[in-house]
């Protein structure tokens, strides 16, 4: 589940007052692109610069609220679009390729029934010794 995030620490706040710049400007870019109105754009645009001045005099308001309006906003997006990316993952490749691998009659883990074997038991050979423990690579 997704956790709303509506206190961030300072460390997490200055962050985003860092990338708020960037941020507002792509936004009002993509704002421009779906031609939303000029003036609305530059008003998004100029979000960014307020809430980093805001953040370097020492304020926090500001970028608390901004930072607050924006996981608001954003939130019920990602609790539609999760589920989503997660479905087509799972339906749109994983399914797929088991199917393709049965169809091929791929058995890695060896779980086909065999009764001319006596025992499915796999004889791993000598353990190593502890010391190899210590030398991962």
């Amino acid at each position: 589940m997704i956790k709303l995030q509506l206190r961030p620490d300072s460390r997490m706040l200055a962050q985003f007052a860092w990338v708020a710049p960037i941020g507002f400007l792509a936004f009002a870019w993509l704002f421009s692109r779906f031609g939303l109105g000029e003036t609305a754009c530059w008003s998004v645009a100029a979000i960014g610069p307020i809430v980093l001045l805001a953040h370097l005099v020492g304020s926090s308001a500001i970028p608390l609220f901004a930072f607050r309006a924006l996981v608001l906003l954003t939130f019920p997006i990602g609790l539609v679009v999760l589920p989503l990316v997660v479905g087509l993952i799972y339906y749109g490749v994983f399914t797929p390729m088991g199917l393709l691998f049965r169809a091929m009659g791929r058995d890695v883990m060896g779980r086909k029934f065999d009764s001319s074997r006596a025992s499915y038991w796999r004889d791993r050979g000598t353990p190593r010794p502890a010391s190899s423990y210590f030398k991962l690579y």
